[in-house]
Order: structure tokens, then C-alpha cells, then sequence
């Protein structure tokens, strides 16, 4: 009789993308990297199954069925560091550039532009490999889940909380077990090594589009919240592909496009004098939106930072209401992709992360 306790699972995601969609990571020394994710969880593998009820057969029921397709996918709870997002952010948006601000004097030091993926050039999203193990010496579970996509990203911050991350992941429906992954070899511990964003350190710069006219909130916000959300082309499977390479296993997809993406943001911030919030939203008042959150010395002057930037919004809600006895405007802007700058939302991380992608 075996008794797996729930408290020995362990997680990891890849720690750069796959090459492509079908080619799993070959485990090497770091190719993997622990996340902490808040629950205990196991992925999901479902199977599309049909069965031959109202055939000619002779018999009032079903006789036979069988697999069509596999499914695999993986929500994700997660406390957000400026180590972890970076993956998360590549993964939801798809694109990032990579330079040294200072290299000379603060070589440590390394900034990460995020923005959406360039649609001229590719459909498909980056795709990782998550891996789940749970006492893999003793015939315990042992899998890799690759070519996982990002359908979502939300980042939410509230109260005194560490910035909260949820990614739902989608999968190809491909399982690797066992795994290959030699936990100690192959993964990198993060145990030490994050340094996490916080919710009291969201501060946000609204302002006309030209950057005039600013105003920064930062003690008076009580939430923020931000996400991307990525439709799929979920029934487009792309060339044959099976498992074990056999049609009457299933078919698992050979690739996952994104057909459209999508910015949201909002936020409750305490009613302000003249409610400068009502009138942005009844003036439809063409704004810019930029969120920081700053955390501690990396090297020199430069800190931990996490700067979102929508370059076009304009409100769409302004609802009043009362928490903790005050009164506060719960506040909806649609983000809109402004002509002038060719953007609709850049992302922008500096931290002590060599590379996302090699």
C-alpha cells in the first residue's frame, strides 16, 4: 500500500520557452526552474471521447468508443516576484527585448520590455514545459506537461498582500511520463533567490496621452488589477499528430495560435476632492495609464521595478461605493491601441535575470 502525501509535491516550469510547439525541452543542468504555486494541484487530462450510440448495430446501447482528442491544461496560483513574472509575462504576451541599462557600472543589472505578440510575423504564443513530481524514486508521479500556452495572466493587488499572479495554462495534450527530469540535476531551487512585489508598492500615473497633466495616486488606492486574456484557436490542431504516434490513441495538437488578445485593467481607489474620476469619465477624457511597483537595491540606484504602461484609455465605468467606512469609485477604463506611439500596453521589468529566452 502506498500513502503519497500531498506535502511532497513539487512543481517546476521550464525556464525558457521550447524551441517550437511539438519539440519538448531536453532536461540539462537549470533547464527547469521550481515554482511555488499556492495550491496543491495536479494537471488536468482530459479525453474527447465518442461512442457509437445510435449506430446501426443491432443493439439499443453503445458497444464501442473511443478517444478522439486529449486535452491538457493547468491553472496556476502564484506570489509574483521580479524573478517568476518575467516568465509569465512572455508567456501571456509574447514578445520581450532584453538589455543592460548601465552595463559598465551595475553588470548585475538587466531590463525586460514585454509587449504583445507581433502579429505580422507569428500566431503562436511562446510555450513552456511544466513539470510535476511527487515522490519520483518510489513510483510516485513523474510527468512533464509540455507545450503549454497561456490562455490567461491576471496580476491583482489588495490590502498588504503579496502582488498575487493566476496563469491558466493549455496544453497540447501530450504527457511525458516518466518525466526524464532529475529534480536535483535539472531544476533550479528559488528558495532565497525572489524577490517579491508587494501590493503596497502600487503607484499609478494617470495622465493625457502626451504624459501632461499627471496624477499620481498611491496611498489611496485600495486594489489594482490587471490581465491579459488570449483566445485560442481551439479547434484548429494543426498537422496530424497522435499519441504514440497512433490515430487510435487520440490526437494531440501540434499547435495552439492565438486568434485575438485582449488588455483589461481596474481599479478602487478613495473618493477624491472633485472627483476628478467622474469627470475623466463623463469628458471621455483620452488618458495614459502607468502602474509602478518598486521594490529593493539590485545594484547602485537601480531597484526591483515593474512598470505597466497603457498608452490609450478611456473610462468606461466609475461605480461609487463605501469600504472600511469611507467612500471609494471602483474605475474601468478600456485600453485602446494608440495610433501615434503604435502600442497598446508595454511591460517593463528590471531585475537581476540574465535571459528569458536562451
Amino acid at each position: 500500500m502506498s500513502n503519497f502525501r500531498e506535502g511532497g509535491l513539487n512543481v517546476a516550469i521550464s525556464r525558457i520557452p521550447q524551441t517550437d510547439y511539438t519539440t519538448p525541452p531536453t532536461p540539462a543542468a537549470g533547464s527547469f526552474v521550481r515554482e511555488e504555486i499556492k495550491t496543491r494541484s495536479q494537471p488536468a487530462v482530459t479525453p474527447a471521447t465518442k461512442n457509437n450510440a445510435g449506430y446501426a448495430t443491432g443493439y439499443p446501447f453503445a458497444t464501442d468508443s473511443w478517444v478522439e482528442a486529449w486535452q491538457t491544461g493547468w491553472p496556476w496560483p502564484v506570489d509574483l516576484s521580479a524573478q517568476n513574472i518575467g516568465r509569465y509575462l512572455l508567456a501571456s504576451m509574447g514578445k520581450v527585448t532584453t538589455d543592460q541599462p548601465a552595463a559598465g557600472p551595475s553588470p548585475t543589472v538587466y531590463r525586460h520590455k514585454f509587449e504583445p505578440l507581433p502579429f505580422l510575423t507569428t500566431s503562436q504564443l511562446p510555450v513552456y514545459a511544466l513539470l510535476t513530481q511527487m515522490a519520483a524514486s518510489a513510483n510516485g508521479i513523474n510527468r512533464m506537461v509540455p507545450s503549454m500556452v497561456a490562455r490567461s495572466f491576471k496580476m491583482a493587488a489588495s490590502g498588504i498582500q503579496r502582488l498575487d499572479g493566476n496563469i491558466d495554462w493549455a496544453g497540447s495534450g501530450e504527457i511525458i511520463a516518466p518525466s526524464g527530469v532529475t529534480w536535483a540535476t535539472h531544476v533550479n531551487e528559488i528558495q532565497g533567490t525572489q524577490n517579491f512585489f508587494f501590493s503596497r508598492m502600487v503607484e499609478m500615473a494617470i495622465s493625457d496621452t502626451n504624459g501632461s497633466n499627471s496624477d499620481t495616486v498611491s496611498c489611496d488606492l485600495k486594489n489594482w488589477n490587471w490581465s491579459v486574456e488570449n483566445a485560442l484557436a481551439d479547434n484548429d490542431w494543426g498537422c496530424p499528430a497522435f499519441v504514440d504516434d497512433d490515430p487510435n490513441l487520440g490526437a494531440i495538437r501540434s499547435q495552439h495560435l492565438l486568434g485575438n488578445q485582449a488588455y483589461m485593467q481596474d481599479w478602487r481607489i478613495k473618493l477624491r476632492n472633485d472627483t476628478p474620476d467622474y469627470e475623466d469619465l463623463m469628458a471621455q477624457r483620452e488618458m495614459k495609464l502607468i502602474t509602478t511597483l518598486e521594490g529593493g537595491i539590485i545594484e547602485d540606484l537601480y531597484t526591483y521595478k515593474l512598470t505597466v504602461t497603457s498608452y490609450l484609455a478611456k473610462y468606461t465605468s466609475a461605480l461609487d461605493g463605501f469600504e472600511d467606512g469611507f467612500a471609494v469609485v471602483d474605475v474601468k477604463p478600456e485600453l485602446l491601441f494608440n495610433v501615434s506611439a503604435n502600442k497598446i500596453m508595454e511591460v517593463e521589468l528590471i531585475n537581476d535575470v540574465v535571459s528569458y529566452t536562451t
